[in-house]
């Protein structure tokens, strides 16, 4: 039997991530499938490490077949639909939403929610097993927040095409945001170096091959790499 499982990254630090993790958390469990919410405890957060961790605690309670990454700021317009909808494409990454919209401070305020626009690079999606053991899951070597995705999705290109869609919309909920070249933003000097590992080392991929031998280099600490293994 199939056991599909949803991974939510979060950390409750403040009212507003706890306030719309408790709006996501409602709509994950109504789907009826396992949820799995922790962080790694790097500082800062790193969602890289805590997709992988996520994966490793699923797996601790039975083999995970596909798995539903969905942020912690995210709401689908029809959740039970849209995520059913996407676990019936016989695809390795389909994202649970073709329309997207970011709720604005005044419309925070007001608790409104809209559903249309372009859709984001990120956002709630299905992936199985056999992709993100091709892909390797996540480099943990990016640190705290930002390119990440890019270079997961990347690995995920590569193996399975394009990723597909399903009908449907989703709301990314308003938070507070540091401003562009803010001193005091934890995230901002890790994301520069986030984007030179994914600009200079993942990026240039093209090739499966290729990417088996860019999965050799993240595992440089005398740990074996478990992605590896028979290839």
């Amino acid at each position: 039997m199939t056991r599909t499982v949803i991974l939510i990254p979060y950390r409750g630090t403040d009212a507003w991530r706890r306030a719309a993790y408790k709006a996501v958390r409602a709509q994950a469990d109504a789907t009826g499938f396992d949820v799995y919410a922790a962080d790694s405890g790097d500082q800062p957060f790193s969602i890289a490490r805590t997709w992988n961790l996520l994966s490793e605690m699923a797996d601790a309670d039975g083999h995970w077949d596909k798995a539903v990454r969905w942020g912690a700021d995210l709401v689908l317009k029809d959740p039970v639909k849209q995520v059913r909808a996407a676990l019936k494409v016989d695809r390795g990454y389909v994202a649970c939403f073709d329309a997207a919209h970011k709720q604005t401070r005044s419309e925070a305020a007001r608790e409104t929610l809209a559903w249309a626009g372009k859709v984001p690079f990120g956002g709630p999606s299905v992936i199985t097993r056999r992709l993100w053991d091709l892909v390797g899951g996540y480099d943990d070597r990016f640190k705290g927040w930002g390119h990440e995705d890019r270079a997961f999705v990347h690995g995920c290109t590569l193996h399975d095409g394009e990723r597909a869609r399903v009908r449907g919309g989703m709301c990314q909920l308003w938070h507070p945001r540091a401003p562009k070249g803010d001193a005091t933003d934890p995230y901002a000097v890790p994301r520069e170096a986030n984007h030179r590992l994914y600009a200079r080392q993942i990026k240039p991929i093209t090739t499966r091959d290729g990417w088996i031998e860019y999965l050799r280099t993240r595992y440089q600490d005398g740990r074996d790499n478990p992605y590896l293994a028979g290839r």
